[in-house]
This record gives structure tokens, sequence and C-alpha cells, in this order.
């Protein structure tokens, strides 16, 4: 099962949950797995520190929908 796959005609909506409480989305495609989806995301709305953040992922086309937040290594890792 491929849970970080997304295909490039996926649409996506990004909301970063900051750890001030602050909630800003975004919406894109063309991303090839999640961490391409955060990266776009958190490039687009900003903030202080991407570790602090969560990350509430929805596929729109395949309705599915997971958080997720990046560790010290750089690396998203699905919050379960």
């Amino acid at each position: 099962m491929e849970t970080n796959r997304l295909r490039k005609d996926d649409i996506v909506k990004v909301v970063v949950e900051h750890e001030d409480g602050r909630k800003e989305s975004y919406e894109g495609t063309g991303f090839h797995d999640i961490a391409d989806a955060v990266k776009a995301a958190y490039a687009a709305v900003g903030g202080e520190n991407a570790e602090n953040d969560v990350f509430h992922i929805t596929d729109q086309t395949t309705g599915v929908t997971s958080s997720y937040r990046i560790n010290a290594h750089g690396n998203v890792k699905l919050i379960v």
C-alpha cells in the first residue's frame, strides 16, 4: 500500500495548523507525494518553525484526510 503517494492530477488541500492555533490553507496539484505537498504549502503560507506545526492533508480527489508533522530530521511523518 502506498499511503504517501499522490497522483499528479489529484487536487490536494493542506491546512497548516501553526503552534499558536492559527490555521492557513493551501490547495494545489502536481505533487508526487505528501512531502511535496507539505513543502509547497509551507512555502506558500510561511511560518516560524515547520517542526512545530501540524499539516492536515486532504486528497480531494479520493476524499482521504491524514495529519502529519515534520520530525527533527526534516522528514514528514504521519500522526496516528
